[in-house]
Protein backbone atom coordinates (compact mmCIF):
# COMPACT_ATOMS: atom_id res chain seq x y z
CA UNK A 1 0.00 0.00 0.00
CA UNK A 2 1.45 3.14 -1.48
CA UNK A 3 1.28 6.31 1.06
CA UNK A 4 3.08 8.43 -1.89
CA UNK A 5 5.08 8.00 -4.14
CA UNK A 6 4.94 4.02 -6.00
CA UNK A 7 7.14 1.18 -4.28
CA UNK A 8 6.38 3.18 -1.02
CA UNK A 9 5.15 0.28 1.23
CA UNK A 10 3.59 2.49 4.07
CA UNK A 11 1.59 0.14 5.88
CA UNK A 12 2.11 0.86 9.76
CA UNK A 13 5.76 2.05 9.41
CA UNK A 14 7.51 5.07 7.72
CA UNK A 15 4.54 8.21 7.42
CA UNK A 16 1.86 5.93 8.93
CA UNK A 17 3.65 4.56 11.81
CA UNK A 18 1.76 5.99 14.00
CA UNK A 19 -1.65 3.65 12.45
CA UNK A 20 0.22 0.33 12.71
CA UNK A 21 -2.39 -0.48 15.45
CA UNK A 22 -5.20 -0.14 13.29
CA UNK A 23 -2.76 -2.57 10.59
CA UNK A 24 -2.95 -5.19 13.24
CA UNK A 25 0.18 -7.67 13.98
CA UNK A 26 0.99 -8.21 9.76
CA UNK A 27 2.30 -4.86 9.64
CA UNK A 28 5.14 -6.00 12.38
CA UNK A 29 7.14 -7.59 9.28
CA UNK A 30 8.10 -7.06 6.23
CA UNK A 31 6.45 -10.00 5.04
CA UNK A 32 3.25 -9.44 7.04
CA UNK A 33 2.89 -5.65 4.93
CA UNK A 34 3.69 -7.08 1.69
CA UNK A 35 0.55 -9.08 2.31
CA UNK A 36 -1.23 -6.51 4.26
CA UNK A 37 -0.38 -4.29 1.34
CA UNK A 38 -1.64 -6.49 -1.17
CA UNK A 39 -5.15 -6.99 0.67
CA UNK A 40 -5.63 -3.62 1.30
CA UNK A 41 -4.40 -2.00 -2.23
CA UNK A 42 -7.37 -1.20 -4.94
CA UNK A 43 -5.15 -1.63 -7.80
CA UNK A 44 -4.81 -5.44 -6.44
CA UNK A 45 -8.93 -5.95 -6.81
CA UNK A 46 -9.37 -4.44 -10.13
CA UNK A 47 -11.30 -6.82 -12.54
CA UNK A 48 -13.47 -6.17 -15.41
CA UNK A 49 -16.88 -6.90 -13.42
CA UNK A 50 -16.38 -4.16 -11.00
CA UNK A 51 -18.09 -1.08 -10.98
CA UNK A 52 -16.94 1.74 -13.28
CA UNK A 53 -14.80 4.64 -11.39
CA UNK A 54 -14.49 8.23 -11.55
CA UNK A 55 -11.18 9.93 -10.30
CA UNK A 56 -10.39 13.37 -9.86
CA UNK A 57 -6.88 14.00 -8.18
CA UNK A 58 -4.55 16.94 -7.51
CA UNK A 59 -1.57 16.95 -9.27
CA UNK A 60 0.18 18.79 -6.11
CA UNK A 61 -1.58 16.20 -3.65
CA UNK A 62 1.41 15.96 -0.99
CA UNK A 63 -0.30 12.86 0.62
CA UNK A 64 -1.10 10.40 -2.52
CA UNK A 65 1.05 11.08 -5.69
CA UNK A 66 -1.69 11.36 -8.83
CA UNK A 67 0.56 8.65 -10.26
CA UNK A 68 -1.72 6.49 -8.13
CA UNK A 69 -4.53 6.98 -10.05
CA UNK A 70 -2.53 7.07 -13.60
CA UNK A 71 -1.51 3.15 -12.04
CA UNK A 72 -4.77 2.31 -11.32
CA UNK A 73 -6.70 3.79 -14.77
CA UNK A 74 -3.33 1.89 -16.54
CA UNK A 75 -4.54 -1.50 -14.46
CA UNK A 76 -8.29 -0.98 -15.53
CA UNK A 77 -7.59 -0.71 -19.02
CA UNK A 78 -5.45 -3.89 -18.57
CA UNK A 79 -8.18 -5.82 -17.55
CA UNK A 80 -11.13 -4.08 -19.58
CA UNK A 81 -12.76 -2.31 -16.60
CA UNK A 82 -14.23 1.28 -17.44
CA UNK A 83 -12.11 4.29 -15.68
CA UNK A 84 -11.69 7.73 -16.04
CA UNK A 85 -9.17 10.16 -14.38
CA UNK A 86 -9.60 13.76 -13.87
CA UNK A 87 -6.24 15.43 -13.13
CA UNK A 88 -6.62 18.82 -11.52
CA UNK A 89 -3.58 20.93 -12.12
CA UNK A 90 -1.84 22.70 -9.26
CA UNK A 91 -4.10 21.77 -6.52
CA UNK A 92 -3.69 19.13 -3.65
CA UNK A 93 -5.80 16.56 -1.27
CA UNK A 94 -9.09 18.51 -1.83
CA UNK A 95 -10.26 21.66 -1.64
CA UNK A 96 -10.21 23.57 -5.25
CA UNK A 97 -11.80 26.09 -7.09
CA UNK A 98 -13.39 23.63 -9.37
CA UNK A 99 -14.55 21.19 -6.99
CA UNK A 100 -18.53 22.26 -7.85
CA UNK A 101 -17.49 22.14 -11.75
CA UNK A 102 -16.15 18.37 -10.74
CA UNK A 103 -18.56 17.30 -8.82
CA UNK A 104 -21.34 18.05 -11.59
CA UNK A 105 -18.90 16.01 -13.75
CA UNK A 106 -19.33 12.99 -11.74
CA UNK A 107 -22.92 13.21 -11.64
CA UNK A 108 -22.89 12.97 -15.78
CA UNK A 109 -20.59 10.08 -14.96
CA UNK A 110 -22.98 8.31 -13.02
CA UNK A 111 -25.75 8.92 -15.42
CA UNK A 112 -23.88 7.99 -18.25
CA UNK A 113 -23.46 4.34 -16.54
CA UNK A 114 -26.39 4.18 -14.67
CA UNK A 115 -28.87 5.48 -16.89
CA UNK A 116 -27.10 5.32 -20.14
CA UNK A 117 -27.31 9.33 -20.54
CA UNK A 118 -25.06 11.02 -22.76
CA UNK A 119 -23.16 14.25 -21.56
CA UNK A 120 -23.11 16.95 -23.68
CA UNK A 121 -19.22 16.82 -23.24
CA UNK A 122 -17.90 13.14 -24.24
CA UNK A 123 -16.70 11.55 -20.87
CA UNK A 124 -12.97 10.36 -22.34
CA UNK A 125 -12.19 6.75 -20.27
CA UNK A 126 -8.60 7.99 -20.00
CA UNK A 127 -7.17 10.94 -18.62
CA UNK A 128 -7.75 14.49 -18.82
CA UNK A 129 -6.44 17.90 -16.90
CA UNK A 130 -7.75 21.08 -16.01
CA UNK A 131 -6.09 23.89 -14.54
CA UNK A 132 -7.67 24.98 -11.33
CA UNK A 133 -6.36 26.78 -7.90
CA UNK A 134 -6.57 25.96 -4.37
CA UNK A 135 -9.32 27.10 -2.40
CA UNK A 136 -7.80 29.67 0.29
CA UNK A 137 -8.66 28.24 4.09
Amino acid sequence: MNWFEDGDNAVGIGKLASYAGAFGPKSATPEGRETLGREVSPIDWVNKEQPPVYIVHGDADPQVSHTQSLRFLKRCAEVGAKCEVLIRQGVGHGGWNKMTEDTARMGEWCDLQLLGKQPERALTFGVSSLPSTPLKR
